[in-house]
């Protein structure tokens, strides 16, 4: 039977950085992963002459004292991995308004000056907030447990002027007053004091980086192998049972510690055993998954900016969104008044597609109970209905896009739920809601260590690289106390 120091499940970017890191501390790793490919969100797939991204649209950059910096550097990320800047922020569009933010947190506080003069006393104490980010402490219980919503509600009274501000609102939740404020700040104040990166050639650049890095250090990364079961002994980790996907036989392998890039309701139910299984869901009880995203994929035969298409990223409110209080409803609303965001990669060097090609993506907030119950043909018909509305939209955003258009699909929640296994089809793992949350550790177990964006970091790219080199921490930091 094979013996590893360390046995990661899941081969998103936090069970990759983990085995990274761990890898290069000189320990044998192995992880598993059920796709035919590492990566999670974090892939590409290929269409004839284009790749596509699968999930990344920006990632926050890596200025202003950023702990990606310091880990990108010690894995020896830069010399392989290329990260081009995104030129703005991006564009939002509301029922009267249309303005793009930069980057830059004076630039965008500057435009939003001079666009908003009457909400200069808000636009101050917003930007200073962001500016001071990672000094900030909340001057009561009240405001550290305090909504974006409520905080915007408090500061500025123009609704189009807040609309505007949560523009990427969709990065982190999919309804204002359901969104931490302290959460919401730690991000934005990175995407403004950092910028925003791609990484060129998509995401599966990194992901497949990673993984080498881990074989080429003495590690196994398994694809199409299944975690069924982690085994314990005498209240610890000791071992996982898995299947490999590609010939239905099942393995077994030791460990001294287990890292989990996954659904904690997930490895609750169904890896571990029934008694640390209810502890785990006592310990996340607080929390509730989030929103998923439907996405559509979009090729054409020449750069999207050619065609009329002047952002990067560009959110375009719904129909029926007039105030911020409208956002959460809409989400859950028909898909043919949904509000979107479009990413051009045809603005930056993405690496993705041949000279005089475009890619751009669409996604708007999905969830799984949606698509829950439907035949396949069912499905496969209201999928359609719904690309079509958006196409439709699409053509009023950018005359003329259509006519370039030549191959799109779509991946909805219920597509994100049977690649990723995720719980709800979670794209950021819990909601990130206002209130109070729990100070303790959420393993129930001592050498069983998260990696993924179902811990405490939450979501996104940089989040759940941050948790999967803290989970490596801490896993070497275990085995240091249990040798003593």
């Amino acid at each position: 039977m094979d013996f590893f120091d360390v046995i990661i499940i899941g081969g998103g970017l936090g069970g990759l950085t983990a085995g990274a890191k761990l890898s290069r501390e000189g320990k044998r790793v192995l992880l598993l992963e059920q796709h035919s490919v590492p990566g999670g969100y974090a892939t590409t797939f290929r269409h004839k002459e284009f790749r596509v991204e699968a999930g990344l649209h920006e990632m926050d950059g890596f200025g202003g004292g950023n702990l990606k910096q310091k880990i990108f550097t010690e894995l020896d990320i830069f010399n392989h991995v290329k990260f081009p800047e995104i030129p703005h922020f991006y564009r939002a569009i509301t029922q009267r308004k249309d303005v793009t933010v930069p980057h830059d947190l004076h630039a965008a506080k500057a435009l939003l000056l001079a666009e908003f003069p009457h909400e200069a006393a808000g636009l101050d104490i917003y930007f200073g907030r962001m500016e001071q980010f990672r000094k900030y402490r909340p001057e009561s219980e009240a405001e550290a447990f305090e909504s974006i919503g409520g905080y915007l509600d408090r500061l500025i009274g123009d609704a189009d002027l807040k609309l505007i501000l949560l523009g990427n609102l969709m990065a982190f939740s999919d309804d204002p007053y359901l969104l931490s404020m302290d959460y919401y700040a730690q991000a934005q104040g990175t995407y403004y004091n950092s910028g925003s990166v791609f990484i060129e050639g998509g995401s599966q650049v990194l992901s497949d980086y990673l993984a080498g890095y881990i074989k080429s250090h003495g590690g196994e990364v398994r694809c199409r192998h299944l975690a069924l079961e982690i085994l314990m002994d005498s209240g610890l980790c000791s071992g996982v049972k898995f299947r490999s996907l590609r010939d239905g036989t099942d393995h077994t392998a030791r460990t001294k510690q287990v890292i989990v890039n996954a659904a904690l309701p997930q490895v609750a139910t169904t890896l571990l055993p029934e008694e640390f299984g209810r502890k785990l869901m006592d310990l996340t009880s607080d929390r509730v998954p989030g929103a998923s995203l439907y996405t559509l994929y979009l090729c054409f035969d020449r750069p999207l900016k050619e065609i009329g298409n002047p952002c990067y990223c560009t959110c375009v409110y719904g129909p029926d969104v007039n105030t911020q209080n409208d956002i959460g409803r809409n989400s859950h609303g028909r898909f043919e008044d949904k509000t979107y965001v479009l990413t051009d990669y045809s603005h930056i060097r993405s690496g993705l597609v041949a000279e005089g090609k475009g890619f751009a993506a669409l996604v708007a907030e999905d969830y799984l109970n949606y698509w829950n119950g439907m035949t396949p043909e069912d499905y496969k018909q209201r999928k359609a209905e719904v690309t079509e509305s958006f196409l439709s939209r699409l053509e009023q955003l950018v005359p003329g896009l259509n006519r370039h258009l030549v191959w799109y699909d779509a991946a909805t929640a219920r597509t994100m739920k049977r690649y990723t296994l995720n719980t709800d089809a979670a794209v950021y793992g819990f909601a990130q809601n206002p209130g109070p949350r729990s100070k303790q550790r959420i393993s129930p177990v001592a050498n069983l260590h998260i990696a993924s964006a179902w811990d405490k970091f939450g979501g996104g790219f940089s989040g759940v690289v941050y948790s999967g080199y803290f989970a490596a921490l801490e896993a070497l930091r275990q085995e240091r106390l249990t040798v003593r």
